[in-house]
């Protein structure tokens, strides 16, 4: 096969002549069939490029390959064998470790995937937004899709991997973590925002010389409760003078609200909703910083999967990798330990040889945006 492009009906063809695995893990091997059928996940369904476009650093990886329909690029095949390659590793080093998973951790993988995918998706809709264009992560509605409802749309085999792998992974991670009363009161202490809970407030205008007015009247003294009765097109909060509830996160907000620090009772804003194309202030009228016992269970889960842990965990992994006997099919290329490299390009005429008998049964059309 060729630098650039893997051709899938080509390979199931010749099944008889190339080796039945992409790669073995000491000694267990990753089917060929079952990273095509990723692939082609990636390449022909929705669900499969949301994922491909949460999951792609810097930009999502291209999936068609260079020999025309039925090909896919080797960027993706690689990063897709490199993921399986890495979950065995995970799987196999738990085991060593006599690190097992129940179907209750079963269970609450899959609910905590679901939240990595929700807010992967929410921040994926809001870039795709800003550069103007429509994220695959979009319903017909134009609404972001749920991580649930792109767990549920994902191949069943491939969704039960990836919830498997999530679940190992929070194993390792609990398996060693320093949850002791000092660190858990070491890190409340230097993440106050993290545990303070913030009443907001909005006044959403149709354009931005509206908003505008309303935040001169607002730093001229104005009342924030009675502009938005009188001014906020957010029909669902205009009516109680603009509130949205007090169950916001402080760090969450000054994130997602681009501000460094946020003082109680300062008008923030105008900012354009990418959703609406409304222009929305808002302010925070109320913080509460929760006690160190109620913040003690979102210490933990910090913990678990902070930096330092996952850090922690990465390494052991990779040094047992180090120690691991791992083979690539020189189809798709070689392994090196934390990575594939792709397969040296054959002349032009190779890759016209082998592309030339390719049929549309195995196309890799990607989904229309």
């Amino acid at each position: 096969m060729f630098v650039g492009t893997v051709a899938v009906a080509g390979l199931i063809a010749t099944a008889c002549t190339v080796p039945p695995s992409a790669a073995t893990v000491n000694g267990v091997g990753i089917s060929q069939s079952s990273v095509f059928r990723e692939m082609q996940s990636f390449g022909t369904t929705q669900a499969g490029a949301c994922l491909l476009e949460i999951e792609s650093p810097g930009g999502p990886l291209q999936v068609a390959g260079t020999g025309g329909q039925g090909t896919f690029s080797m960027s993706l095949t690689d990063s897709v064998l490199l993921q399986s390659v890495n979950s065995l590793l995970y799987r196999q080093y738990a085991a060593g470790h006599h690190v097992t998973v129940t179907s209750a951790e079963l269970s609450s993988a899959r609910t905590a995937l679901g939240q990595q995918f929700s807010g992967e998706i929410d921040a994926a809709v809001q870039q795709a937004g800003n550069a103007g264009v429509t994220s695959y992560c979009q319903s017909t509605s134009g609404q972001p899709i749920t991580g649930t409802q792109l767990l549920d749309a994902l191949p069943a085999g491939f969704r039960d991997e990836e919830i498997r792998t999530e679940a190992v992974q929070l194993e390792l991670l609990a398996d060693g973590a320093n949850f002791s009363p000092g660190a858990i009161r070491a890190y409340y202490d230097a993440n106050p925002n993290q545990f303070t809970v913030a009443c907001l407030s909005d006044i959403a205008t149709a354009t931005q010389s509206e908003a505008n007015t309303v935040a001169a009247k607002l730093h001229a003294g104005g009342s924030f409760a009675a502009l938005a009765k009188a001014d906020s097109i957010d029909t669902a909060s205009s009516a109680n003078g603009g509130s949205l509830g007090c169950t916001y996160e402080l760090a969450t907000l000054e994130q997602e609200l681009g501000q460094p620090t946020i003082t109680v009772g300062t008008p923030i804003g105008p900012i354009k909703d990418p959703s609406s194309s409304a222009w929305i202030i808002f302010e925070v009228t109320k913080t509460t910083r929760q006690t160190l016992s109620a913040a003690t269970p979102q210490v933990r889960q910090d913990l678990l999967t902070g930096t330092a842990n996952e850090t922690r965990v990465g390494s052991e992994v990779l040094a047992f990798a180090r120690r691991s006997t791992v083979s690539v099919n020189p189809t798709f290329g070689t392994w090196r330990v934390g990575n594939i490299a792709p397969p040296a390009a054959p002349p032009k005429k190779d890759l016209l040889a082998v592309t030339s008998g390719l049929t549309g049964s195995s196309g890799s059309t990607a989904p229309t945006r």
